[in-house]
């Protein structure tokens, strides 16, 4: 039982102050046979190709063997698949970012 009766507390020499917000909830769950591809994409998060306009390509020179398609056999090539659609994703977000007013994001 919390005591929040500050007269009580006072007695004590203590001060009640607001207990710090808890940790947010995670912003999405990962399946079981998506994480190593997650694990990978973490890995290569700032292998972007960049222009004048932005990213627009993750640099798949810095992949790490098992994320190649020619390697790793059915896994790689699923490893691959997989990153290449959370590529697009942040392309996608990258787009949407760029187009809201410098204020807004």
């Amino acid at each position: 039982m919390a005591v929040t009766d500050t007269a009580a507390i006072a007695a004590f020499g203590l001060v009640l102050v607001d207990a710090p917000a808890p940790p947010p909830p995670p912003l999405c769950e990962v399946w079981a046979e998506l994480w190593p591809a997650v694990q990978i994409f973490i890995d290569v998060r700032g292998q972007w190709r960049a222009g004048p306009g932005g990213a627009y390509a993750l640099d798949h020179a810095a992949l790490p063997a098992h994320a190649r398609p020619g390697r790793n056999g059915r896994r790689g090539r699923r490893n691959f698949c997989d990153l290449q659609v959370m590529e697009q994703a942040a392309l996608d977000w990258f787009a949407e970012q760029r187009e809201k007013p410098a204020g807004a994001r």
